[in-house]
């Protein structure tokens, strides 16, 4: 008899549950990921800023081109509190898809671990089979030869 079991279905479905689980949260990582780099970028130019600023006055420049620079800087500033709070909801997002795909590993681990502790089972009772077999022929061979 050919080992069955019963929640294949459900255990192919958890798999396929965990693997989606584990998309979403390769895509949420990507997205923080991404935030944080376009953070870095900002800063980068919000550093770049500075500079010209520092050379400019130092140079002795016109209060336009000073002017210029400082809405550069705000506009900035304000980009960056806005990918400050995209960067939170990335990561409370990630977080989420962490936590949805732990749950969906843990599902199947669960089945898992069912499933293999009915197939040790069903090798175990087809051993005890095979020698309850081997221990009938034995007894009847030597019946056989050894007819009283």
């Amino acid at each position: 008899m050919a080992f069955h079991f019963p929640f294949d279905p459900v255990l192919s479905y958890r798999r396929n549950v965990e693997r989606r689980q584990e998309i979403e949260l390769r895509v949420a990582n990507e997205r923080v990921r991404s935030v944080i780099e376009r953070i870095a970028e900002l800063r980068e130019q919000l550093r770049q800023i500075g500079r010209t600023r520092a050379s400019q006055l130092s140079s002795g420049t016109t209060a336009a081109e000073v002017l210029f620079l400082a809405q550069q800087e705000l506009v900035r500033l304000a980009a960056g509190h806005l990918l400050v709070a995209e960067l939170a909801h990335a990561q409370k997002a990630r977080d989420q898809a962490q936590a949805a795909y732990r749950i969906a590993r843990r599902d199947r681990e669960i089945l898992e671990r069912l499933r293999d502790y009915r197939w040790r089972e069903y090798e175990r009772e087809a051993a005890r089979r095979e020698q309850q077999e081997s221990d009938d022929l034995f007894l009847l061979r030597r019946a056989y030869r050894n007819p009283k």
